[in-house]
């Protein structure tokens, strides 16, 4: 035997060697053993549980909404983004506004007083995004298999989460410097009207939508080249309207109850007009074919 069939029979029996070396059986992970006993959840999902969110179909849509928001890759990419937007534009204006308080609430600039509006319709507008986002694909027939629950409920738990994750810590952030610019009394007021309004442009996001939110697989938007520019526009005659509105209302207790009544009344038509019959079942749980998209951007 020649030295080229040594070298052969030593590569045959080298590649052999790795073949069975890459094909065995690697031992399972030790799994650790929990050493303190659960005691169930915790004391703030129980006080959520019981003051929000009682039914098991609204705590889906609540909670599923709040991992969405701060732990899914894709949907913290979008809600990071306009997080970051939110706060430039509040610094930059409450810190062009923060040379002296005002005296009065005709003296606050109209950039200072539209602050907590601009920020709430910049995080709104990516919370519309991520909606549009499913949590993961694959996921989805798990949902049509186990779907048993009403929409209407999944959808208000979806609205809560979104209050709770979204409104509420914007309001809070924003209240300390309000306080210093508008005083106690005006500020508190100008926080009550932003959580009305955060709560009343939620529920006309989500009213009579054909899709579980964080369910459905993604359905592109318009084209942004062409409705981009005047949603943009007709964005901020919204809020100067809204902001020229607040200044008159919030003038007396009288026009700003009357104020909040109409926000209020803003966040009832999901209550009034009972179960979501618009939510199509077939297009809610919607799958698309293996590869046709691919989100997992985290």
């Amino acid at each position: 035997m020649g030295d080229r069939e040594h070298i052969e029979t030593a590569g045959l029996a080298i590649a052999i060697a790795a073949f069975f070396w890459n094909s065995r059986q690697l031992p399972l992970p030790l799994v650790g053993n929990r050493r303190v006993r659960y005691l169930g959840p915790g004391l703030r999902t129980r006080v959520l549980t019981l003051a929000l969110v009682r039914r098991p179909a609204t705590q889906a849509g609540f909670f599923f909404t709040l991992q969405c928001l701060f732990r899914s890759g894709p949907h913290r990419v979008v809600m990071a983004g306009c997080t970051a937007v939110a706060i430039s534009l509040s610094t930059a204006f409450l810190a062009a506004g923060s040379r002296s308080p005002a005296a009065d609430l005709g003296s606050v600039p109209d950039y200072v007083f539209s602050t907590q509006t601009i920020a709430l319709a910049v995080l709104l507008a990516g919370f519309r995004h991520v909606t549009r986002l499913p949590a993961d694909i694959p996921a989805n027939r798990l949902f049509r298999l186990a779907w048993v629950a009403d929409s209407s409920r999944f959808l208000a738990g979806v609205r809560r989460g979104a209050f709770v994750g979204i409104v509420l810590p914007a309001i809070v952030l924003l209240l300390p410097p309000y306080l210093y610019l508008l005083g106690p009394r005006l500020a508190l007021m100008h926080a009550i009207s932003g959580s009305l309004l955060g709560a009343a442009l939620i529920s006309l996001m989500t009213f009579r939508t054909s899709q579980l939110p964080f369910v459905a697989s993604y359905a592109p938007a318009s084209d942004l080249n062409t409705v981009g520019p005047v949603v943009f526009i007709g964005g901020l005659i919204a809020v100067s309207t809204f902001t020229r509105i607040e200044r008159f209302a919030l003038a007396d207790i009288e026009s700003a109850a009357i104020l909040w009544g109409f926000l209020a009344a803003a966040v009832l038509p999901h209550l009034v007009v009972g179960r979501n019959t618009q939510l199509d079942l077939p297009a809610a749980f919607d799958v698309p074919a293996p590869g046709t998209t691919r989100l997992d951007l985290g």
